[in-house]
């Protein structure tokens, strides 16, 4: 399993062993999707595993449920822009 690697005395079994039985398939089914990931990225050099990755988790929600995170995260990273800003006017500089 992908998520072992570089951990010293860890195996799949242990790993497996302390988790629920939904927990054990949403770990397989992660590990699937690092694999895929891997094969496409290994095709396509230009693409990052992690983006494919986390693309193949989106394809599994439905639109309204892509849309609506979406929005959450635009709206999320609009105050943390606000929030730079004004950490920048009250030290009277510029943003970079």
């Amino acid at each position: 399993m992908t998520v072992l690697t570089g951990k010293p005395g860890l195996t799949a079994a242990s790993v497996l062993r302390d988790l629920t039985p939904e927990q054990q398939d949403w770990l397989r089914h992660s590990e699937a999707l690092w694999r895929k990931a891997h094969r496409i990225a290994a095709a396509h050099p230009e693409h990052d595993p992690s983006d494919l990755y986390h693309a193949l988790r989106a394809l599994e929600r439905t639109p309204t449920e892509r849309l609506r995170a979406g929005l959450q995260r635009g709206s999320f990273l609009r105050f943390q822009q606000q929030r730079v800003l004004r950490w920048y006017r009250r030290r009277g500089a510029c943003p970079p």
